[in-house]
């Protein structure tokens, strides 16, 4: 009899600039609290593979998980492919500032089929997240899986296993920082 396996998705914990409406992008910014919501997932664990941003801010969110949840057998693998998309010019920007370009946002929403100056097309960054879900699709097969990243990273994983490019809709995928998701991936 197989056993189901589980696949949870986390953004990583608060960071101060988050809170002051700062763009983050993939920028080293350290978490400011630790406040996690696990729904009881992450407790239902034995062992899994956690696979996570190697940014300073999904780093120290891994490091809280591996040092409150001690009975878990955690296999941690850092991907680059999970770093958060590069915003370019808007990285280090308070948000209200640029949000009112209609070039790039509408009703202060961020288009995400735009490029920022200087930053990552959508393109390259679907191209890279599609190489981090080859890895971790491959070790799901096996074990289970726990992603702790940042927030277009966590969407476009969504929409790689869906086979959208309905970018439309990036905005109604959400993650709040810090709550544990179980994810019906296949």
């Amino acid at each position: 009899m197989a056993i189901d396996k589980t696949w949870l998705s986390m953004r990583h914990f608060l960071t101060a600039e988050y809170r002051d409406n700062i763009y983050m992008g993939q920028q080293e910014y350290p978490i400011c609290n630790t406040e996690i919501t696990t729904h009881g997932l992450i407790e239902k664990l034995n062992a899994c593979t956690l696979f996570a941003s190697p940014l300073k801010r999904s780093v120290q969110t891994v490091e809280f998980i591996l040092s409150t949840y001690t009975d878990i057998l955690f296999n941690v693998v850092y991907l680059d492919q999970l770093v958060e998309r590069g915003l370019g010019d808007f990285e280090g920007k308070q948000k209200d500032s640029i949000r009112g370009d209609s070039e790039y946002f509408i009703d202060k929403k961020f288009i995400v089929t735009k490029t920022p100056p200087n930053g990552e097309e959508i393109s390259a960054f679907r191209e890279r997240v599609e190489q981090a879900v080859k890895i971790m699709q491959a070790e799901y097969k096996e074990r289970d899986v726990f992603v702790v990243s940042h927030l277009q990273t966590l969407r476009m994983i969504k929409f790689c296993f869906a086979n959208s490019y309905e970018y439309d809709k990036w905005h109604d995928v959400n993650y709040s920082h810090g709550e544990v998701v179980k994810e019906s991936y296949g």
